[in-house]
């Protein structure tokens, strides 16, 4: 069986992969989208929800604030409510040392014209007086314009008008491997099917390693499983994102904390499995900052994967050997809120020759001879 014929095939159905092939479909190009599950259900369903801009890596943040602009169009363009708002996001720091640094980072992220600034504890206290007075914290960086947004529904209401602006979404159809001749790959391999277009995309996630190798392309990376807490529904007492050294949480709009230690587990194995360890961390160490905790419920949890490279920002490029095959991959754990902007990013190189935004911080090339496999 063979796929129909398709100017790109997007392989990835989590935020950057959807975006890129609604992008493309702007562009009036004819677009496959192939997802291993369901769209939206692997690493990028399973987010911590942050839309944030501050504290990022200096190549990353004209990406992050070009996405906010994206962030507050989106239920107008995709006519759906992906619970997308500003509320802030609230970096509380243990040292005088740690305060240090993030004013460093504050003076560089001024001068791009981030609204950002630096606050006492008391000043913290007043985003989020629920953080305990005993919490040994020494102040906070605040940037207002960062928020949050619901990341089981984002991928949907991307997919949903992908679709209808013609994307061929193809889900349960796992990728194994891509053909290559002459300098291109010619097709890609499900189990059920072969298709065969102009342009391929990998954004796979966690999975684009194991699919480069395919091709005899490699690059460095390390998986994590990041595990999500939920609790019962709250009235609302948290307007901030919230994070620090041993965790990071949001309040959903439904009312719901969602709270994430920032403690990674890595994994060789895919393991997306909850542990008790989880719930026994989170009991310890949270009521600690957030006194309020110790009578909340824990009604579920879910992990989800985030796959880093050395420098902990994406490769978003061009393969150095093969012409017509895109990478989107190496997140680190913070691509959520990227995921819009290198959509368009990415649409704009493929149909138009160039993007909009400098990538060239993002280069596949960067790791030296790490791109290339001892065996294929």
């Amino acid at each position: 069986m063979t796929g129909r014929p398709t100017d790109v095939v997007v392989i990835g159905g989590g935020i950057a992969g959807a975006s890129t092939a609604y992008r493309l479909a702007e562009k009036g190009l004819h677009v496959t989208l192939l997802e291993k599950n369901r769209v939206g259900e692997r690493a990028s369903g399973r987010a911590g929800g942050g839309v944030r801009q501050q504290n990022r890596h200096p190549a990353e943040l004209p990406l992050a604030m070009a996405a906010t602009g994206i962030w507050a169009q989106m239920a107008d363009e995709l006519e759906s409510d992906v619970e997308y708002r500003r509320c802030g996001n609230l970096r509380l720091l243990a040292s005088q040392k740690e305060f240090e640094t993030f004013s460093h980072i504050m003076d560089h992220e001024r001068s791009l014209g981030l609204t950002v600034e630096m606050m006492s504890f008391s000043e913290a206290r007043r985003l989020a007086p629920v953080i305990s007075e005993e919490a040994g914290f020494v102040g906070g960086k605040y940037c207002p314009t960062d928020g949050t947004a619901n990341p089981l529904k984002v991928v949907k209401a991307i997919c949903r008008a992908a679709r209808r602006k013609g994307v061929d979404i193809r889900e349960n159809e796992p990728v194994r491997r891509f053909k290559t001749k002459d300098g291109k790959v010619e097709s890609v391999e499900t189990d059920t099917a072969t298709y065969g277009a102009d342009v391929f995309v990998n954004a796979a996630g966690p999975w684009a390693r194991r699919l480069c190798n395919t091709a005899g392309l490699d690059f460095p990376q390390k998986i994590y499983r990041t595990p999500l807490l939920i609790t019962e529904t709250l009235p609302p007492i948290i307007q901030p994102f919230i994070s620090c050294d041993a965790l990071y949480l949001r309040q959903a709009l439904a009312g719901n904390l969602h709270l994430g230690p920032h403690s990674l587990q890595a994994v060789d194995d895919f393991d997306q499995h909850t542990h008790t360890a989880e719930f026994i961390d989170i009991g310890r160490d949270v009521p600690r900052i957030l006194p309020f905790l110790k009578h909340v419920r824990i009604i579920r949890a879910f992990s989800g994967l985030t796959h880093w490279t050395p420098d902990e920002i994406p490769i978003l490029d061009r393969a150095p050997t093969l012409s017509n095959l895109f990478l989107a991959a190496g997140f680190s754990g913070h691509g959520f809120c990227l995921g819009p902007v290198v959509g368009k990013l990415m649409a704009e190189w493929i149909a138009d020759g160039c993007s909009s935004l400098d990538l060239s911080g993002f280069k596949w090339t960067r790791f030296g001879s790490e791109i290339y496999p001892s065996k294929r």
